[in-house]
């Protein structure tokens, strides 16, 4: 007995599913959407600048300067064991000493490594801040958070990267989804 009141009761839900998902509309096709037409197609996007190590990028707000970089393929400058970084095999780091200045005279700006610098090469790889590195460089960024007023700071950042890697690009983000600042190294 209770098999078949479970049976009559799939039956019918079934039965209030199917008749839910039908309709007796008639379908319209979509219309194809009209291409604009464009007065001039020979316009091409604007050419981003780019900056050259010791070159500065300002903003109106802040600044920022690549002063050098270098590379290792060890970083061992605290003289601690435990604090030894070594790059894996068949990879370097590349090593940007930077300065980020306050251009306001009335107000703090948040910066944050993790958000605002991004390391790429020719071929569109991105490559992540080193922070076990960056630890064991004696003057490794310690900026993030809030840089007051008219304020700078400076400091070394570590990536670590292919050994054969070329056209690497240092990225500056100002403000998340605004300008950014293109460094040729």
């Amino acid at each position: 007995m209770k098999t078949n009141i479970l049976i009559i009761s799939v039956l019918m839900i079934a039965v209030l599913v199917s008749s839910a998902c039908t309709t007796n509309r008639s379908y319209d096709s979509p219309e194809p959407l009209e291409t604009p037409e464009y007065e001039d197609t020979t316009t091409s996007p604007p050419a981003i600048e780019t900056f050259n190590i010791g070159e500065t990028a300002p903003n109106g707000e802040l600044s920022i300067t690549i002063n050098s970089i270098r590379y290792s393929e060890e970083i061992d400058e605290q003289g601690n064991e435990f604090l030894v970084a070594v790059a894996k095999e068949g990879k370097k780091y590349v090593i940007i000493d930077l300065t980020i200045e306050n251009l306001q005279n009335d107000k703090t700006h948040p910066i944050s490594s993790i958000l605002q610098f991004q390391l790429t090469d020719d071929e569109g790889y991105s490559y992540d801040l080193d922070f076990m590195a960056l630890t064991s460089l004696d003057k490794g960024f310690k900026g993030d958070g809030d840089l007051l007023p008219g304020m700078k700071t400076r400091g070394e950042v570590p990536f670590e990267v292919p050994e054969d890697v070329t056209g690497l690009k240092f990225m500056f983000l100002f403000e998340i989804g605004g300008t950014t600042a293109v460094y040729e190294l």
